[in-house]
């Protein structure tokens, strides 16, 4: 342990005296591949840091799904408004659309990105809650109705308790060295950061390391971030939590997981009533997926 400690004081200290002085903010766009039962796709993510918080645009969506077929065309329609009880707006639409095509890039449109507050130790992410209609159709195995409500959820930065190793390699130039965490919602990530840019941050919700993380991904491979582009002390941006603009509704991560449970609960029931299980391992399948 001793001897670990050792290491780590040698290694990141003289980066972080000197590289501290220099850098205050920069962006870095990742790459993110998802290989899952659910979704194979790539999408370019652009990370942002300013200081104390950071931002993540993740525009430019890019599947490897094919192209819908006129059958499969998703239809829209908004059917209202309404304020809640915390005085936010909810948009209420129908949708007609395949349930294996709702993503939540449909809602967030260009105000899809998450916040990270490093001060306040808070972390802020887009996401949706859909209520199907028309469940019938969906045991026949055709399509359904689903209304959609965007949302945004706020919560701790999570704890991944990283274990950090002596093994490294050069990431577009720069020295990295590898870090592995504990179990986070259901994924444990190998991650490669670099202590010559103190920034503790990285792709998606990962951060914690002394060090911006280039490389990351889960253990099973289904998940990979890889850094495309690093820049430094760019002024040309402002960093700001464009999620709490939207007027969505702002849940915590409980408060999201207690709703979705009820819902869930209430497809469950009813499937039942037809003679169908649907096992709790799906709900976590579906959450996992939204995590994505």
């Amino acid at each position: 342990m001793k001897k670990n400690f050792i290491f780590l004081l040698l290694i990141f200290l003289p980066f972080s005296i000197f590289s501290q002085a220099k850098i205050k903010k920069g962006k870095i766009v990742y790459l993110q591949a998802m290989n899952t039962s659910t979704n194979t796709s790539q999408r370019m993510i652009t990370l942002f840091w300013d200081n104390d918080c950071s931002m993540a645009d993740m525009k430019g969506i890019q599947s490897d799904e094919p192209k819908q077929s006129p059958k499969e065309t998703r239809e829209e329609k908004e059917v209202g408004r309404e304020i809640n009880e915390q005085g936010n707006e909810v948009i209420k639409k129908n949708i007609r659309v395949p349930t294996k095509n709702i993503r939540k890039e449909d809602w967030f449109k260009d105000k899809f990105s998450l916040f990270k507050d490093f001060k306040k130790k808070e972390l802020y992410s887009p996401n949706f809650f859909i209520t199907i209609k028309g469940i019938e159709a969906a045991v026949n195995g055709g399509d359904v109705e689903v209304e959609a409500q965007p949302l945004v959820v706020k919560e701790k930065l999570p704890d991944f308790a990283w274990q950090i190793t002596q093994e490294k390699k050069k990431i577009e130039g720069y020295e990295c060295f590898k870090a592995i965490s504990k179990p986070f919602r259901g994924r444990t990530y190998i991650a490669w950061f670099c202590p010559e840019i103190p920034i503790s941050d990285g792709p998606w919700k990962l951060w914690g390391l002394p060090g911006l993380i280039l490389e990351a991904q889960d253990e099973k491979g289904e998940v990979k971030f890889v850094a495309q582009k690093v820049e430094l002390q760019t002024e040309n941006f402002k960093v700001e939590n464009k999620l709490l603009t939207t007027g969505y509704p702002v849940l915590t991560w409980e408060e999201f997981k207690n709703k979705y449970q009820e819902e869930h609960n209430k497809r469950k029931n009813y499937y039942k009533s037809k003679g169908i299980t649907l096992g709790d391992s799906k709900m976590k399948l579906e959450l996992e997926d939204l995590e994505d």
